[in-house]
Formats: C-alpha cells, sequence, structure tokens
C-alpha cells in the first residue's frame, strides 16, 4: 500500500513527516532552539545521567539516526 493510500486513523494527521497524532505539531529544530557549536567533548565527558547531548551525526534532516543519545554533566 504507498503512502496515499494509507488510512489515517481517527485521531491522527497525515503531514510531511508522516502520521503523527493530531493534537501533535511539527517543527524544525531551529524553531525550537538556537542551534551552536560547543566546547570539544571528549569520549570521557560522557556520563551514564546527565543532560541529552547531540552532536552532528545524531541530527539528520532527511534521513534521521535512531543511535543512543549521549549525555553530558551540566558543568562541562
Amino acid at each position: 500500500m504507498s503512502t496515499l493510500e494509507q488510512v489515517i486513523p481517527e485521531g491522527y494527521k497525515q503531514t510531511k513527516v508522516g502520521i503523527i497524532p493530531i493534537d501533535w505539531d511539527v517543527y524544525t529544530l531551529g524553531e525550537l532552539s538556537e542551534l551552536t557549536s560547543s566546547k570539544r567533548i571528549f569520549e570521557s565527558d560522557y556520563v551514564n545521567d546527565g543532560v541529552p547531548f547531540y552532536r552532528g551525526q545524531e541530527i539528520r534532516v532527511r534521513f534521521p539516526v535512531y543511535a543512543p543519545i549521549k549525555q553530558i554533566t551540566t558543568s562541562v
């Protein structure tokens, strides 16, 4: 079944990223936050419980990569 033939379940809507719950909205990262560069983060800076740290390789415009999210402390 092609995307055009998909039945959209009640409570969902078709968007440019696919079918999502009707009360969700679609935004770009740039609309939600300021994207900046950071200082260099080393492997030893990552922690198991901290602030999510997204590297360029985790952020893709057309082809998302679903990888474990690295975390850093707020002191980094």
